[in-house]
This record gives C-alpha cells, structure tokens and sequence, in this order.
C-alpha cells in the first residue's frame, strides 16, 4: 500500500491521530523512490508500509494516522544528547579581541591568517561564541582587524543558546573547526541545498519552515535564482511533497539528466548524480512552441478542479508553463492557478502542496499603473496566500529579480529568505527592511558569485552557502554568446 507522511511532529500529538505502532526498521529503496517503513503495532503484530520518498532517522518514532487529512504523520523519536565539553576542542588562535564590544558584535586584531566570512570562537562570560567575520581593514603600518557578527552563544556541553551578554573584551579569538559548523548545519534531515560557503560542511534546510513560513528567493539576472529553485524542487520530490509551478520561461522542467559538461566536475563535491525526474514531472503549457509540454491546454481549462485532484499528488511536480502568453494572459492564467487550488486545499481536497512563482513582479506588481485591470484581483489573491496559505500547507515561494516593484503585501508575511546578488539601490533597502541580518551581509551580498546565496530564516541562523549541482538538466542556462556570434557573422565569425 503507497502512502504519504505530511509532516514530522513532537511527540506531543492531537487526540483525533490513531496510533499506528512503534517504527522500528527503515530501508530507502533508491530505485523506487521509496521508504519501506517495519512497524511494531499495539497489539504486538510487525507490519510495514511504502511511503514515498526519501525518510530516513525515523527508527523509534511513533506512526500516527490523522483521518481528517487521509495521511500519516510520527513523532520525533526520542534520543539522548550526548554531553560534551565544546571547551576543550582544540582550535587555532588567531588574535585577540579588541576595543568596545555589544551582544551583536565585536572586532578583534588578527595575529594570523584571517579572510572575510571565516567562522571563529570566542567567550563571552562562561559561554563560547559562533561569530563570522563580515568585514577586514587593514591600517598603514599593515595591522588586520575584523569586524565580526555574533552568530549564536554555547554553553560548555554545546547546547544552543540565545546571545544576552557581550563578548569579553580582550578575548582570545580562534578559527572555528569543521566540528563546531557541523554542530548547527549539517543536521542529517531537511532538504540538502548545498555547503556552507567557503566549506564542505552540507546545509540542509527545515521542510516544516518552508511550508509553513512562505518564501521568497530575490536576485538580479543570472545569478542562479532558477537553478536554487530546481535545487529545492529535486529535494521536495525526494521527500514526497508535492509541486506546483507556474513558470514564465520553460525553465522548471525536470525531465532530462544533468549533461553540463561544466558541471561534471561538481557531482563529486556535493555527492550527487545526474538524474532525470521525467516520471514525476508533468508538464502542461497554453502556447504550442513549448516543445516539452505532456499537455497542451487553453485558459479557461486552469480553472478546472479535477485538473488538480489529478496531478497534485506526493512526489509529483505540475509545472504549467505561461511562456508565449500575452501579460495580461497570463496575469489571467495565474488567478485561475492560484484560486482554484486554494480552494481546494482549504477544502482538503488535495494535499498539501509547494507553489513556486517565479517572477512575481509581473502578477504582483507595487504599482499599477499601466498593467491590465486583472492584476489587481491576482496580486490580491497572492497576498492572501502568502499570508494565510502556510496554515493549509501551501508553501508559497516567490521568485523576483526586483523585490521593490513587488507588492509589500506579499513580502511581509514571508519569513524565509534567499537573496543571490542585489544590485540596485531600492531593491538593496527592501532586502535590508525584510530580511534578517542582511544589512550586515549586504557588501558581500551585493557581489556574491553565481551559484552563492544568503539565507536567512529557514537555517538556525543566516548563512552564505554554495548551492548544489542540479541533478537535472537546468533549462534555464545561459545563451551561448559564441553561438549566436557565429550564426550572426558567418563561419568566420565576422559581422556581415
């Protein structure tokens, strides 16, 4: 029997949930795509399930059965923490704490090697401090000092803890181990979206965060927003959720294995293996030239419920394609998407779901003036979602390469960020107004590379990370400029 888990609960569970059993063996059948799941019942008897996807580190969680939703869910299962004296790791000494220090920051004058966005440790009071350097000055006689955020504050056996106190001033400072990074990043669970910049420490985010909370991914032209959003969608399928895409370029399809030869090279850093996801992923487009449509469908067709019954389903991913459509079109095409399945999810008449728009500006614009008269109900409809879409489980992600021309009323009930690189100057004070800790990171922000993100809010704290290799095909790559030279100018090359 297939079935689905929708959510990793604390053992804490409603009295509506009907006890299953005891998990007590796992085992992920790659092939499949499946978890087979050993399970010990109430009443003594070992029975297994088939879930979809990818659950691993459930093994001692209880299973529960929640009627209302026809889905399983399970507890955490219960483990004890080790104890340990982070104090006693040894680590490098790179200088020492200098000059006026808060709880957020500090700055301390280097004695050895340091570069910006290296991790260091330091004291504050009977607690060790995570800081990250975020700026370096170097003064005429050739002295460094680094100016450091405060990350989060330790106590002697690891244990997490909010940062109420400032560094001690004149504090010896030391390079960060890869021991003391994995403690907060690599967390074994989540979506794996990559490596901590500058590290091969893997960064998984929280799937309950991204649902619940609403997400938005800003960043100015090819800088690699559509390639992290194909990242987070191969995760979603391999953690059996369900995808809904409206995408404006033909740049969300996942049928073909990743063949970059460019990208060759990267499986073996991130671990990974080009794969297609041709069998999860049904593609639907209203415009003929859209070669990799399964279905081709007019307007009025998106608003047909049975449409979504049928193809939002776990570890499955609708992508429905508005390339070649008119503005005003798809502004069309876009309320009938987002209404029709809003409504049926507040009706639980489909599962809950991952909704990824990508350039929103166009459908939830600031201003107005000038656009079709039907955005103003669309943008209307995707503000009420971004607000209240997570306590139905949609997980709204909106994908913008100019957050100041997208209305505030979608941003601001949005707690998680991805930002690539930002470059104009009302776009750089919008990311600063929504996003937690940006100000701080906008200089590194301002000229990350491609393939880099900042997050914040989905991650135990902000982070820079360098982002996984796809493991399909990006269909959003890059135009080859010596192609289109050539076929300009002729064999030689040479414009005619």
């Amino acid at each position: 029997m297939k079935t689905r888990v929708i959510t990793l609960q604390k053992q804490k569970v409603k009295s509506n949930l009907v006890l299953v059993g005891k998990v007590i063996a796992e085992r992920y059948d790659a092939k499949l795509n499946r978890t087979i799941i050993h399970i010990a019942t109430p009443q003594g008897k070992r029975i297994q399930k088939l879930f979809y996807g990818k659950h691993q580190g459930v093994v001692g969680a209880y299973l529960y059965y929640d009627p209302a939703e026809k889905a399983y869910r399970w507890s955490k299962p219960v483990t004890k923490k080790k104890q340990e004296d982070v104090k006693n790791v040894q680590r490098t000494y790179i200088g020492r704490v200098t000059g006026d220090t808060t709880v957020h920051n500090f700055e301390f004058r280097s004695e050895n090697s340091v570069h910006e966005l290296d991790f260091v440790i330091t004291v504050a009071g009977d607690h060790l401090v995570l800081g990250q350097v975020v700026e370096i000055r170097q003064t005429p006689n050739r002295q460094l000092f680094a100016k450091c955020k405060v990350l989060v504050h330790l106590t002697t056996d690891g244990t997490v803890v909010f940062p109420n106190v400032p560094v001690t001033p004149r504090a010896p400072v030391y390079k960060a181990t890869d021991r003391d990074l994995r403690r907060f990043f690599e967390i074994k669970k989540g979506l794996y979206i990559g490596h901590l910049f500058g590290t091969r420490i893997p960064v998984y985010i929280d799937l309950k965060k991204l649902i619940i909370g609403g997400t938005a991914l800003f960043g100015v032209r090819r800088t690699g927003k559509s390639y992290l959003g194909g990242v987070i969608v191969e995760e979603l399928v391999d953690h059996a959720f369900p995808v809904l895409i409206i995408d404006p370029h033909g740049e969300y399809i996942f049928k073909y294995p990743n063949d970059v030869e460019d990208e060759q090279r990267l499986f073996k850093i991130f671990n990974e293996k080009p794969r297609s996801y041709k069998e999860h992923n049904y593609v639907v487009a209203v415009d003929s030239s859209v070669k990799e449509a399964d279905k081709y469908v007019d307007i009025e067709e998106l608003s047909e419920p049975e449409f979504y019954i049928r193809h939002i389903r776990p570890g499955k991913i609708l992508t429905i394609v508005t390339k070649g459509l008119e503005l005003e079109e798809a502004i069309e095409a876009v309320y009938r998407v987002s209404h029709t399945t809003f409504e049926l999810r507040k009706k639980r008449a489909i599962p809950p779901y991952f909704f990824l728009l990508d350039e929103i500006q166009n459908y939830a614009p600031q201003r107005v003036q000038g656009m079709p008269k039907s955005v103003a109900y669309t943008k209307k409809k995707l503000a009420h979602i971004a607000s209240e879409g997570g306590k139905f489980g949609i997980g709204f992600f909106a994908i913008s390469q100019r957050p100041a021309w997208v209305e505030k009323s979608v941003i601001a009930p949005l707690q998680n960020f991805f930002v690539t690189r930002i470059a104009w100057k009302n776009d750089k004070e919008v990311v600063k107004q929504s996003v937690v800790g940006a100000d701080e990171y906008m200089s590194v922000i301002e000229r990350l590379p491609v393939g880099r993100a900042y997050i914040s809010g989905i991650t135990p704290f902000p982070a820079l990370v360098s982002v996984r290799v796809r493991r399909t095909r990006h269909m959003g790559a890059s135009v080859d400029v010596d192609r289109i030279m050539f076929e300009i100018g002729g064999e030689n090359g040479a414009p005619v």
